[in-house]
């Protein structure tokens, strides 16, 4: 059998060749070729805003920058403690001390997500806001444990959802991104909704926030700005057209992505669940960014046995943030490195056929003896 892919983007560009042509010819022909000038950007705004359910969606350069936009819109700097999880890829860290906040990092649950129990241990007096991550396609928890990180009458910390790995994905009572102050998305190509290129968007509801957002991404409008006594340095961290035109054209589909993901992680849970692995959490809702299963046991093994098959995995490798010397990220995380040490991401992609998924649970079926 030929190689079986992590992520095809290529072989997504092919099935939607026709109209992704179609929009970027239709940007080129109309010279707005980035936003503020009409076009794509503000369609694909108005269309994710309404799949998320918000008032508001302001697309960005990148994930990087809907986190950094995000925390210095709400005004998080020094002195001010974030706290999130090690469990993430490292914009959500590394953008809180660009704004020069404090990163305060707590522990997962088995689970691999955070652990409100622990937010609650660390909060003090100087917790400005705290970050969810939602991870592989998981949320963290519904509304009501968010009850647990701090009572109604004290919701004083900014709640800014790392989404970038979630989109689509929904609960009791909120889709990824609407829960909150501000929702931070990714459309990196490898994601589930991803572009040509690298992309973002920040969602919520406030709209003095989105407002602000919108000058902060154009460096401040310093100049077109008729409001000089409130206008204020920004940078520039602007969306191109032709990105905002791809994505729009694939929302279309983004249901039907997610729908053969969870189709393909169904196979793999039948497949899978009499070996020796911790299969992925099952949850309603559950989008399948990444299917993460968990080898306590001669993972190194069959890492290599994975690679023999021509079968493309990922995240067998990873080291936890907090273990980087440089960062200066000192936290005991126990479970956090449990869960990095023992994970490896198998191809759970929407162009996967049921042949290819067969041929990956064989090998791993193969790999362990009976």
């Amino acid at each position: 059998m030929p190689q079986v892919k992590f992520w095809n983007p290529a072989l997504t560009y092919q099935k939607l060749k026709p109209e992704i042509d179609a929009a970027i010819q239709d940007v080129l022909s109309s010279g707005n070729l980035i936003c503020g000038y009409g076009g794509y950007v503000e369609k694909f705004e108005k269309e994710f805003a309404d799949y998320i359910g918000v008032k508001h969606c302001v697309m960005t350069g990148a994930g990087t920058h809907a986190l950094y936009l995000a925390y210095k819109a709400l005004g998080l700097g020094p002195g001010d403690e974030v706290i999130t999880t090690s469990m993430t890829f490292i914009a959500t860290i590394d953008q809180i001390v660009a704004v020069g906040a404090i990163p305060v990092l707590v522990d997962t649950g088995d689970d691999g997500l955070i652990d409100p129990e622990e937010v609650k241990k660390v909060r003090t007096s100087q917790t400005k806001a705290i970050v969810p991550v939602h991870l592989e396609g998981k949320l963290c928890h519904t509304s009501a444990l968010y009850g647990r990180i701090h009572s109604p009458e004290q919701f004083d910390p900014y709640i800014i959802e790392d989404a970038a790995q979630a989109i689509g994905a929904s609960g009791e009572r909120f889709k990824a991104g609407n829960l909150g102050h501000a929702g931070c998305f990714s459309f990196y190509p490898a994601k589930l909704l991803g572009g040509l290129g690298n992309s973002g968007a920040i969602t919520t509801n406030d709209d003095k926030l989105a407002a602000r957002l919108r000058d902060m991404r154009s460096n401040g409008r310093i100049g077109k700005n008729p409001d000089i006594e409130n206008a204020e340095y920004g940078t520039n961290m602007e969306p191109d057209n032709i990105q905002a035109a791809v994505l729009s054209v694939k929302m279309k589909y983004l249901d039907s992505f997610i729908k053969r993901r969870q189709e393909i992680a169904k196979i793999y849970d039948e497949g899978l669940k009499d070996l020796p692995v911790i299969l992925p959490l099952k949850q309603e809702g559950r989008v399948y960014q990444d299917y993460c299963i968990r080898v306590p046991e001669r993972k190194a093994e069959l890492v290599e046995h994975f690679k023999k098959n021509d079968i493309e995995i990922l995240g067998h490798n990873l080291i936890p943030n907090h273990f980087y010397p440089k960062l200066n990220l000192k936290f005991n995380l126990p479970k956090t490195e449990q869960y990095i040490r023992e994970q490896i991401r198998i191809p759970c992609n929407e162009n996967l056929t049921n042949e290819e998924v067969e041929y990956v649970i064989k090998n791993i079926q193969n790999f362990f003896p009976r």
